[in-house]
């Protein structure tokens, strides 16, 4: 133990009435005692012995909860926010309790982590729609967007681990809680943008594979629900305290200055929102595959691509539980963190389920063998001649040897594989060809 809890006892009454800092009746003060606040003598002078019996008593000073528990209340009453934090800080120190950095340096290591398997993954899901010759579409520009604002995301949070996010609060100065809090304002705004994004991505992705009219009105809808909620959530972020210095400036204070809404209620209601409209766009296409005329182990892979979105599901409902932390945090640079673990891995489970289909056909493509596990199949939905269709076109003169060659060119249809010939065993699809050419070759038997 560093200092006894008998010789800060002591010296925090001889610094109350002497008021001097470091020289006391020719006795050396022992260094750090001016750290503790004068608001605070009455507290540790009434609480400690009644709960430890002798001030000598250091392992009951540092290590009874129930003199912790009741310094909080008595501390808070007569000290304001930044004296509190400081008397807290000199007990850790006195007591030899060393700072836990380990929040802080995991968070740091997996922003890095996260950003780069991101931007991978969307890397080569444009490589895939530019080597297969698919074009960019508006799902892939939408995840490109997404991929943007959780770059963003990332730098800011980056910026908060290095204003020791992650940390007890009490070992952050009073600029480093502020400016911390500012880059959280920042991702936070950036965090909701990307989920929005990257779930627009995905319907507009549906919108290319399911070519029916019922289906679209079904996903323009679900968009339209989608942008609704979304934005009024990223709004209610953006303007949660006005003027904006409240986000950062309000922790400072027992009766804060800027009024802000109940920010715990607002992100508890977005979180909720959220995870209600990514259990919406998970089950949406599973009707529709489960009808299509295949084969079963052909239905169960599309529906397991398709599934993949369950782990987004899974990490929007780990997040909710530790959104609690925030509703009334001493603690909030130290408690907050689990939120931002499960944010950031919300956000790139969502960027990689989004992309997976891309990342499938390019795999395919390079590794022909795969497609056995892969589920490919090169004519499995290839429109076909019927019979009555051979004999309209040769008159049917059944002694000629007929060839029959069918080109077909799908324009903005988009080729995935099975996933996208879907629309070809639907009634609609021939509203999706552009063009159909037929030659036809006779000759004798």
């Amino acid at each position: 133990m560093q200092i006894s809890s008998y010789v800060i006892l002591l010296n925090v009454v001889s610094l109350c009435v002497a008021k001097t800092s470091h020289e006391l009746g020719g006795r050396q003060v022992p260094p750090g005692i001016d750290q503790v606040p004068q608001c605070a003598i009455p507290c540790i002078l009434t609480l400690t012995p009644k709960f430890c019996g002798l001030v000598t008593n250091t392992t009951c000073i540092c290590n009874s909860s129930e003199l912790v528990d009741a310094m909080i209340p008595c501390t808070y009453a007569a000290c304001n926010i930044t004296e509190s934090i400081r008397l807290e800080r000199y007990q850790k120190d006195s007591c030899g309790v060393k700072n836990d950095k380990s929040r802080q340096e995991f968070y740091t290591h997996e922003v890095y982590i996260l950003v780069s398997l991101a931007s991978l993954v969307v890397a080569i899901r444009c490589y895939s729609r530019i080597k297969l010759d698919i074009g960019m579409g508006a799902d892939d520009w939408a995840m490109v967007a997404a991929l943007s604002t959780y770059i963003i995301e990332s730098g800011t949070s980056i910026g908060i681990t290095n204003n020791k996010f992650g940390q007890h609060l009490y070992y952050l100065t009073t600029r480093e809680v502020m400016i911390a809090l500012k880059y959280f304002y920042i991702t936070e705004i950036f965090f909701l943008l990307s989920i929005m994004l990257i779930k627009v991505s995905i319907l507009l992705f549906f919108i290319r594979i399911f070519p029916g009219g019922n289906h679209r009105k079904m996903i323009w809808g679900l968009m339209a629900l989608l942008l609704i909620t979304h934005m009024t959530s990223v709004c209610t972020a953006i303007f949660q305290c006005v003027p904006f210095r409240g986000n950062w400036e309000n922790w400072m204070y027992k009766s804060p200055p800027v009024k802000c809404i109940n920010v715990y209620a607002a992100i508890l209601a977005s979180a909720g929102s959220s995870l209600a409209l990514d259990i919406l766009i998970l089950v949406f296409p599973i009707p529709i595959l489960w009808k299509l005329k295949l084969a079963w182990n052909k239905k169960i892979q599309l529906l397991l691509i398709f599934s993949v979105g369950i782990f987004v599901v899974i990490c929007a409902c780990a997040r909710i539980p530790t959104l609690k932390l925030m509703k009334a945090s001493r603690d909030p640079s130290w408690d907050q963190q689990p939120v931002a673990v499960w944010s950031g891995l919300e956000a790139v489970t969502g960027i990689i389920c989004g992309s997976l289909p891309a990342c499938r056909s390019l795999a395919a493509y390079f590794f022909p063998r795969l497609k056995v596990f892969l589920g490919s199949s090169e004519n499995e939905f290839t429109p076909r001649r019927t019979s009555r269709d051979e004999e309209e076109s040769t008159g049917k003169r059944k002694k000629n040897r007929i060839t029959v060659t069918t080109t077909t060119t799908m324009g903005s249809f988009m080729q995935l594989d099975d996933v996208s010939r879907i629309g070809v065993a639907n009634a609609n699809v021939s509203e999706r060809f552009e063009h159909v050419g037929t030659v036809v070759k006779t000759g004798g038997v």
